[in-house]
């Protein structure tokens, strides 16, 4: 039986890791790619038709290989940036974008939290601010504030505030 790592010397310690990796890399790329339980693991097509734009092997059930997949996405991004944002506000909040318009004004176009104007509805200032806990949306604020939000919600960063701005008067 081998030493504990705990008992060799830092140099037998670093080439036992090596090694270790060594064989966990060898395993990896023995693993036989047609493998089912390996191909339903990772969605990739079940009979090794090739990507629809580069050609490789393993792709994900949408005929695209991941790296195709993700350029897929980045330029249906710069094609149309609101569509992304809708998605994107759908997967995280689960609230439509027409949502997030309607709450824009109900607002009347100004911050939840500290009622200063907004930038428009689907620009980068405007933020989707929400209850960790519960999930619930609760209004649409500015950076910083979400920010300051997130800080004052935990209590006792909010009283190690309270203490640090009397303490630099």
């Amino acid at each position: 039986m081998g030493k504990r790592v705990a008992d060799m010397t830092p140099e037998e310690a670093d080439r036992e890791r090596r090694r270790d990796r060594e064989r966990r890399r060898k395993a990896r790329a023995s693993k036989d790619s047609s493998n089912a339980a390996y191909r339903k693991r990772w969605g990739l097509a079940q009979h090794g038709k090739p990507c629809k734009k580069c050609g490789l092997i393993e792709r994900c059930p949408n005929g695209n290989c991941r790296p195709c997949g993700a350029e897929a996405q980045r330029i249906a991004h710069k094609r149309n940036p609101i569509a992304s944002k809708k998605r994107q506000i759908k997967r995280l909040y689960g609230i439509e974008g027409a949502e997030k318009e309607r709450m824009y004004r109900q607002q009347g176009g100004n911050c939840e939290f500290c009622r200063k104007p907004l930038p428009h509805v689907w620009s980068r200032g405007c933020h989707v601010e929400h209850d960790h806990k519960t999930g619930r949306v609760r209004g649409l604020v500015h950076h910083q504030c979400n920010v300051a939000i997130g800080i004052l919600e935990n209590e006792d960063y909010a009283m190690f505030a309270k203490e640090y701005f009397k303490w630099s008067k």
